[in-house]
Formats: C-alpha cells, structure tokens, sequence
C-alpha cells in the first residue's frame, strides 16, 4: 500500500491529564501485552500513579492509529528552556527523580520513526506549540523506541547504567564472586550471633503490603535520609508517600507489587521494595538501618531475595534499575542508559542544536 493511503488510514488522537489516562486504558493494556520488552514504567498503573502525585502539570497521550489497531502511545510533557536569548518550547517524555526511565508504548512491526514525526506534528500544530526538540532523558539500550529513533536525525548521549543479575547457566551465583557471597554469609552468621535471629519476609499480599511499606519507609529515614541528615527520606515528603501508596493499590491487585524486609531478632534491618513483570522483578529502592550497617544487612537481603527468586524457574533477571556503586561488588552485567534529543528541523531546533553543541565544547574545554 502507497504511504499517502497509509497516513490516510491512520488516525491520531490527543488525550490530557488522569481523565485523559482513564479514557485510554483500554488501548493502552492492549498495546503494552502485545509488546516485546515491556518495563514496569510502560505500566498504565505507573504512569497514572505518576501523573496523580508526582508530576503537577498535565501529561499528554498522543495516540496513533494503523488500520484500526493502536500502534504508538506517545506520552509527552511540555518544558521550557532559555538558548541564544530564545524560549523554547521542549517537548519530552514523562520525567522526576523518583521515575528512573523513560519509554514511549508502540507497535515494534508497524510503528515507524514517521509514524513518531507525524505524531508529534499533530500535538505541536494542535496545540501552537513552538518547539525546538524532544528531549527522551534516561532510555534502556533495550527499548523498542530506541530502535526507531536510531534511525532518525538525533543526538545521542550515555546518561548511565542499569545492573542487573541473570542466570543464564541455571544457578544465579554462577557470575557472583564466591569470596563476595562466603562474606555476606559470613557476617549473616555473626548477626545471628551477636543480635539475635534473621528472618525476611517477602511480603505481596494486599493486606500487609501497607504495614511493610511504612517499615520499608522507617528503615530509609534511620540513615543519612533521615532528619539528621538530608531529609530526602520518602517519609518526610507526603507526595513521595502518596506516590508509593498509589503503586500498591494499583500493583497488588496482580502481586506484582513486593515489599522484602530482613528482620534481625524482630528489629527491621534492610528492606526492597520490587515490581515484577514477566520474567524480571526491578528493585525500586533499597534501605537498610543505619545501626546495623556493619553487618551488611542490604548485601544479606538481596543475598536471600536472589536465592529465592532463582527458585521460580520463570525468573531470569532481578534487574536494580540503576547502577549504585555498592553493586559493583557484585560484579553485575550492565546495560547503558541513554539521553536522546530528537530536534525540530526548523529555525528553534537549528539553534537549539548548536546551543547544545556549543554547551559540549565549553565542557570539553574546562576539563
């Protein structure tokens, strides 16, 4: 079929904010399932939890239609900059802290980088949006996206890394340093010695996923996050706690929500909170109480967490998300993480692209 008849089967729609989210549920679901490497962040139940606490302006849907079929779901959040004394307008995809990627829902086989280009034509002109560039801040090497923007006009830069544990062979410790794991048993056996009994519960139930969360918070305010230090704890911040809240409502309908917690002698010693999808589960985020941390107690959970999900042979990845210096330990296998700014061909984006450019030579030659 000629490409006119194809853009003139195709069909895009704009939808805004939580009502804008509800009405397209449907769609989104459906895309999501069919999709080859989902993540937790691609969830409708992510995004709504997001766009509900975390970020304040309004999140746009651009949805895209083939013959029908839903094929792309772009997910765009306006922000503005200041280069060579211009406003811009930039286009992005969803972004705060507390979201550690980004990635856009499509169709692998039918979805097209002109498919992305129209779409955004259409919010942009719709919407009298002057835009310079989209900026796509924190995407997975193993994105589908990835692909299709790869093939398109855009600057690409390493931002980070994201560790993982798989096991390929069968047996998870099979990559792990054996001198690593015979310490962190080590001092597993010198806790129990000197304070008392280790226990660790896996807790996905909806009835007692609350409790272990307000644990979980705790645990993460009892160190360097805590009102001695940097205040940065969840805890303190009450849209941060509503935010993770909302992922347990949504997530345990399915289980696919954890919370893990090592106890030693009942004092809560480190804690995970985990999402898991398909074959994966993704650490969260990670605590341990600060007056135990001679013992190593978040090497002692994860320990556990490993040796118990090598169990389920549907498992293969306990994915961290990021890559924190202490999993160097570890010897993790890595995934890089990039920063992509896709740039409008017009007169905003020419000069946003040279004020980027710019900006990397000033770096270059301060170093």
């Amino acid at each position: 079929m000629g490409q006119n008849n194809d853009i003139q089967l195709q069909e895009i729609s704009i939808f805004e904010g939580i009502e804008g989210l509800e009405a397209i549920r449907d769609s989104w679901d459906k895309l999501f399932a069919g999709m080859d490497n989902p993540t937790y962040f691609l969830e409708w139940r992510w995004m709504y939890a997001l766009q509900k606490w975390l970020i304040e302006v309004p999140l746009y849907f651009i949805v895209l239609h083939k013959h029908g079929e839903v094929v792309l779901i772009l997910p765009l959040q306006l922000n503005h900059s200041n280069g060579f004394n211009i406003r811009n307008q930039i286009i992005s995809l969803p972004a705060h802290k507390h979201s550690a990627h980004s990635d856009v829902l499509l169709n692998s086989e039918l979805a097209t980088k002109n498919d992305v280009r129209r779409a955004i034509d259409y919010f942009t002109q719709k919407k009298g949006i002057q835009w310079s560039h989209l900026l796509i801040d924190k995407i997975s090497s193993k994105s589908d996206f990835l692909g299709i923007i790869q093939e398109s006009d855009a600057h690409f830069s390493t931002k980070s890394e994201s560790a993982y544990f798989d096991w390929p062979s069968g047996k998870f410790d099979e990559n792990l340093s054996k001198k690593f794991i015979k310490n962190i048993r080590r001092l597993g056996k010198r806790a129990e010695k000197e304070k008392g009994a280790l226990e660790v519960s896996f807790v996905n139930s909806a009835g007692f996923l609350e409790e272990a969360c307000e644990t979980f918070f705790d645990i993460e305010a009892s160190g360097w996050k805590g009102e001695e230090g940097t205040s940065t704890a969840i805890k303190y911040h009450p849209e941060l706690v509503s935010f993770y809240k909302e992922l347990l409502v949504q997530f345990s309908t399915d289980r696919s929500i954890q919370i893990n917690i090592l106890n030693i002698s009942g004092q809560a010693a480190a804690g995970q909170l985990c999402i898991k999808l398909r074959n994966t589960w993704y650490i969260l985020k990670v605590a341990y109480q600060e007056s135990l941390k001679s013992y190593g107690v978040g090497n002692l959970l994860m320990l556990k967490f490993l040796e118990d999900t090598s169990m389920d042979n549907s498992m293969a990845e306990v994915n961290l998300v990021t890559a924190p210096e202490w999993a160097d330990r570890w010897h993790l296998n890595k995934r890089p993480v990039y920063c992509v700014q896709y740039f409008n061909s017009g007169t905003r984006g020419r000069l946003a692209k040279a004020f980027l450019h710019s900006k990397k030579k000033v770096r270059g030659l301060l170093k």
